[in-house]
């Protein structure tokens, strides 16, 4: 049997990526499997249960903005019913919460036509903090 097939938005995502941006490039995505895999760029993870304790920390303090310029991520990929709003939600393990996130200047270079997934040029948006 074939295997399933990758969500709309993703692979939309990634073809967006192969075509716009460098191999250098960092991306940081909330769904960043299928971006790893098949884009060819740099990824991190978002997504909270899988990253170090310093992710932890400055996400608990709202420093994600900060933490994505400290690593030099250029390109945010976030995925979800307000993606294109540039509103997103990560899970952090300490303190085990949802903490949301919304995007900040200028609107998304690309939105999926679904509407469920964007990418956002962070020299153009920043990140802040909505709880």
């Amino acid at each position: 049997a074939a295997p399933p097939a990758a969500p709309t938005a993703h692979m939309e995502t990634v073809q967006w990526l192969k075509g716009h941006t460098s191999p250098r490039d960092i991306v940081a995505s909330t769904d960043s499997g299928i971006l790893g895999f098949f884009s060819g760029r740099r990824v991190i993870n978002l997504d909270g249960l899988t990253n170090t304790m310093e992710y932890q920390r400055r996400l608990a303090a709202g420093q994600m903005g900060d933490y994505l310029r400290e690593h030099g991520v250029r390109w945010l990929s976030v995925y979800g019913v307000n993606a294109a709003a540039g509103d997103f939600s990560v899970r952090a393990a300490i303190p085990r919460r949802t903490l949301r996130f919304s995007l900040q200047g200028a609107g998304p270079v690309t939105v999926s036509a679904d509407g469920q997934g964007s990418v956002w040029d962070l020299r153009r948006a920043s990140v802040t903090a909505r709880n």
